[in-house]
């Protein structure tokens, strides 16, 4: 007997299929992971679990922030990526691009807000904070 699994995507895991997707239509190859994979673990705090794209071959890294964690505490991650050699954008909720602003001004990174139109979800253009 099979059963119907139906399972509900979050908003973040949109976001990264979204991102993944924009890679995917450039012929582009990237990958999603775990901020933790990708930064040494002790700058991270609770962060580790936080969902990522990395395209490789740009050195990019794409942090996806939703509803948690505070903004400020991707501070110490975006620096050491950026030392690194890495470009780092954070992709965080419309509502929360304020609070990004301010918890970021001034680090090497670049902020793109997102948002869900019923089951697409849209970016915005990028900013520097």
């Amino acid at each position: 007997m099979a059963m119907a699994v139906q399972t509900a995507l979050r908003s973040v895991d949109r976001v990264v299929e979204g991102v993944l997707a924009v890679y995917a239509g450039r012929q582009e190859r990237a990958v999603s992971t775990f901020l933790g994979e990708v930064c040494d673990r002790r700058l991270l705090a609770e962060l580790a679990d936080v969902p990522c794209t990395v395209a490789g071959t740009q050195r990019i890294v794409e942090i996806v922030v939703d509803g948690e964690p505070e903004c400020e505490l991707l501070a110490p991650a975006v620096w050491a990526l950026a030392a690194r050699g890495w470009q780092v954008a954070a992709l965080v909720p419309l509502p929360r691009l304020g609070e990004a602003h301010r918890a970021l001004r001034g680090s090497p990174c670049l902020l793109q807000p997102w948002w869900l139109d019923g089951d697409t979800v849209q970016f915005g253009h990028s900013e520097t904070p």
